[in-house]
């Protein structure tokens, strides 16, 4: 004999299951899914796998934009709309409910199917492609990849994605310039090596990314740059240090999109200021020579391309080198959503060529 305490808890577990599976519910998720997904479109995403300081300078700017806002938004989760619990509780909860709704119906559809009725097996195709479109929006949001911003000089590497064995290597930027000489198209080959191995090599273009292990390569943009050659009287290379005490033999590579490019001879005891003088061509830079043990620079002129100058015992050459700017983007569910948004578009599709039935 059943007791009525098991009764009881017999009609919970139903009512908890109606409530899950309700056509109802589905449409106020959908909803509350949809309003979250506009939100997210409206503002700029944080990109959760950006290095702590790139993260900074991303939420100064976002500060910057939105003034007062800016702390309700954050604190509200809204610049990491599509990673917040209640986003992904939300999918999961509209994933179980698309689930059971078609496991409720399944028997009723395939007895349909089985009378030939099309627009039976549109309804069930429609029902699978929202379950793994759901899917495949879970896999994107924990395990997707996106990294904008990545300035390389010509044979500079940067890790491409979490995998410290994948690098990306920018070979060449190509600039074309109108009769003006403003540019007006570019492009970059990179290579993808694998430890030392090329595995990959390819001309990225806008709009147009090269394509490897999952990963699309994508140019974003250009910014200025300079190769400083410095070498002694007789003509050997000198150590020149970067402002975060790497170091290189010879020559260096400086961003200047962003300020003047410093660099140090410590063993020379100087330091160099360069700036770009004109556009992204750089035909010519401002060449600042400032010794260490002294208050005014020993030299401070505008130096052409290739033009060698004398400061001392050092002869410094400087040499136009555009920064390519790269996004490194990896979706593993971009295919199956796209895949499952077209099996949507023809679910539905099937089920207008027939009468409208209900499914019990």
């Amino acid at each position: 004999m059943v007791s009525r305490s098991e009764n009881r808890t017999r009609d919970l577990w139903r009512s908890a299951y109606r409530m899950l599976a309700s056509t109802r519910l589905a449409l106020w998720l959908l909803a509350a899914l949809g309003m979250m997904m506009l939100v997210g479109t409206l503002l700029p995403q944080l990109p959760v796998q950006m290095e702590e300081s790139a993260q900074t300078v991303w939420l100064a700017r976002a500060e910057q934009k939105y003034g007062s806002l800016f702390v309700p938004l954050r604190s509200l989760g809204l610049f990491q709309m599509f990673h917040s619990p209640a986003f992904l509780a939300l999918v999961a909860a509209l994933l179980i409910n698309t689930a059971l709704c078609t496991t409720n119906r399944l028997r009723s559809l395939g007895r349909m199917i089985g009378q030939r009725r099309i627009g039976a097996l549109g309804t069930l195709i429609t029902h699978l492609a929202v379950i793994t479109l759901l899917l495949s929006l879970v896999i994107s949001s924990g395990y997707s990849f996106q990294e904008d911003g990545v300035a390389l000089a010509t044979g500079q590497t940067h890790p491409l994605g979490r995998n410290m064995e994948l690098l990306v290597r920018s070979d060449d930027l190509h600039l074309r310039s109108d009769e003006s000489g403003y540019p007006v198209e570019y492009s970059a080959r990179v290579t993808v090596l694998e430890g030392e191995r090329e595995v990959r090599s390819g001309l990225v273009k806008l709009n147009a990314p090269l394509r490897a292990f999952g990963f699309g390569i994508w140019l974003l943009s250009y910014h200025p740059g300079v190769r400083a050659q410095v070498l002694d009287q007789d003509g050997s290379p000198l150590i020149l240090e970067y402002a975060d005490g790497e170091r290189s033999s010879g020559q260096a590579t400086c961003n200047l999109s962003t300020g003047p490019g410093l660099l140090r001879l410590p063993e020379a005891g100087f330091a160099l200021q360069i700036s770009a003088a004109d556009s992204l061509a750089g035909a010519a830079f401002h060449l600042q020579v400032q010794p260490s043990d002294a208050a005014s620079p020993l030299v401070a002129e505008t130096v052409q391309s290739g033009q060698e100058v004398r400061a001392g015992d050092l002869r410094i050459t400087l040499y136009p080198a555009p920064y390519a700017v790269y996004r490194l983007k990896r979706d593993p569910g971009a295919v199956p959503a796209l895949l499952s948004a077209l099996a949507l578009v023809i679910g539905t599709s099937l089920s207008l060529f027939s009468t409208r039935v209900r499914i019990p």
